[in-house]
């Protein structure tokens, strides 16, 4: 999808300085990488990885984590839904309630949720889940004590 914003952006202005970015950098700018879970920018994000068919959870908990592509698809999947459906109950408390109410769940209401979430991915991680590599290419062996 991006190359096709490239090729569209070089036909009309061959020297934009967007060309020479690379994706992250392009995204950056363009305006689509944000941080901010009250306006669903995260999930518009994740989103916008798939697109690309980069799931980005997979560059920030490869290390920690080890899935297959489509264990990271369908976290990542998980993951922009929540963060897209957070924003939109966050808009409809601030809309329709006081604002104590409103700071009230923001301040209680989003960590719990994001918890259980959180808690909920655990059986998809561990269909989902490969073994670790070791040094020499083989998987480690778990230690046992």
């Amino acid at each position: 999808m991006l190359d096709k914003a490239r090729r569209l952006i070089r036909a009309m202005t061959p020297k934009h300085p967007w060309l020479p970015l690379s994706d992250e950098e392009l995204l950056h700018k363009a305006g689509f990488w944000r941080n901010d879970p009250l306006t669903g920018r995260e999930g518009y994000t994740l989103a916008a990885g798939l697109m690309l068919k980069k799931p980005l959870l997979e560059l920030l908990f490869g290390p920690v984590f080890a899935l297959t592509d489509e264990g990271w698809r369908k976290l990542t999947v998980r993951w922009a839904a929540f963060f897209i459906a957070m924003a939109i109950v966050n808009e409809i408390v601030w809309r329709n309630f006081s604002t104590d109410a409103w700071v009230s769940f923001k301040a209680f209401g989003f960590l719990p949720l994001t918890f259980l979430f959180a808690l909920a991915q655990v059986p998809l991680m561990q269909r989902h889940g490969e073994p670790r590599q070791g040094e020499g290419g083989e998987p480690e062996e778990e230690k046992r004590a």
